[in-house]
């Protein structure tokens, strides 16, 4: 299994952590509005947030792939210097 391979389900699995992590927020926030309960966030809501956002960001960086070089003097071997 590739690196790109990885880094999708990496990237996918995020994703869904972090829709979770919403669907949970926002029934959250509906449940404390019904019962006059405090706003304060869960700490499990958060950490799933925070998971899933660094699990994207890691799962991106291996989903792109490697970089490639710029070749500078190619590019500018076909342009003229007014351009």
């Amino acid at each position: 299994m590739a690196l790109n391979q990885v880094g999708g389900f990496i990237l996918a699995a995020s994703l869904a952590l972090i829709a979770h992590s919403g669907y949970s927020a926002v029934e959250h926030i509906s449940f404390a509005k019904t019962t006059h309960a405090g706003a304060s966030m869960p700490i499990d809501i958060t950490a799933e947030c925070l998971i899933g956002l660094l699990g994207s960001i890691f799962g991106v960086v291996l989903f792109a792939g490697d970089l490639r070089e710029i070749k500078m003097d190619r590019e500018m071997s076909t342009r003229s210097v007014d351009t």
